[in-house]
């Protein structure tokens, strides 16, 4: 099933700074789940295909010289599953933000690179969509975790674990915010990265604060606890149903046998 009208826009990261135990700041990779979360909230809702775009836009103009390149790239898109909406929502974005045409042509490429990676997954992983909102809700957020450096095994690992808990899209989306935060400050490798996944999807924490898990490793780090230790604490807590308190409990305990 191909979506056809968006109504949520697609997003840039912001950069929040955490101070961390080397006395350095730390760029973490953050995104606004609010806006995944309320799907009424868009500025770029109103369906518009690439030559309506040309022909109503304003700031097209500036855009005619990749016209060419924009029409062949929809096009290889346009007999997938891949939601052309969503090259449309960059486009826009793009323009707005008054992007030089090549280098909005190259962050096109990109992003049709992103969401074929992100079909492949979908596909592989079996997901039933229940609305054309959640078909592109999970093409974006895919999208998103790939630009942001999760890994495809780990984004799939996350979606079939989702899938088999039964939970929704927003839990997948805000569980691989929280591996992207974590990923940005704490050495852990590619499996225990997906190791705390699967076990934040699983566990009986609501998905809003899947996004403490990075506050908690950087606490543990200041308490100077490895890494390692963390990890293993917050997975064996949510396994047996707790939550954040019970982590900083145990994080608060272990650092004061040191």
């Amino acid at each position: 099933m191909k979506a056809t009208a968006p109504e949520v826009r697609g997003m840039v990261p912001e950069k929040m700074y955490f101070s961390c135990p080397t006395g350095k700041k730390v760029i973490v990779t953050h995104i606004l789940l609010l806006i995944f979360m309320s799907a009424s909230i868009s500025l770029f809702s109103e369906e518009l295909d690439l030559e309506s775009w040309y022909k109503e836009e304003t700031r097209s103009e500036a855009y005619q010289e990749i016209h060419r390149e924009l029409t062949i790239l929809i096009n290889s898109i346009e007999e997938t599953e891949i939601p052309v909406s969503l090259l449309m929502e960059k486009l826009r974005e793009g323009s707005s933000k008054r992007v030089p045409a090549r280098r909005l042509l190259l962050a096109l490429n990109e992003e049709v690179n992103r969401l074929r990676i992100a079909e492949q997954i979908l596909s592989e992983s079996d997901v039933v969509f229940k609305s054309i909102n959640e078909e592109t809700s999970l093409y974006r957020g895919i999208s998103i975790l790939l630009a942001g450096g999760l890994s495809e095994k780990t984004i799939q690992t996350l979606i079939r674990t989702n899938n088999q808990t039964d939970n929704r899209t927003d839990s997948f989306i805000a569980a691989g915010h929280a591996l992207l935060g974590v990923q940005a400050v704490a050495p852990l490798s590619r499996e225990n990265i997906q190791r705390l996944g699967e076990a934040l999807v699983e566990s009986e924490l609501p998905f809003q604060m899947y996004s403490a898990i990075t506050s908690l490793f950087l606490k543990g780090m200041v308490q100077r606890l490895q890494s390692e230790t963390i990890l293993e604490i917050i997975i064996d807590i949510l396994n047996h149903h707790g939550g954040i308190v019970q982590i900083e409990r145990e994080l608060n305990r272990r650092s004061s046998r040191r």
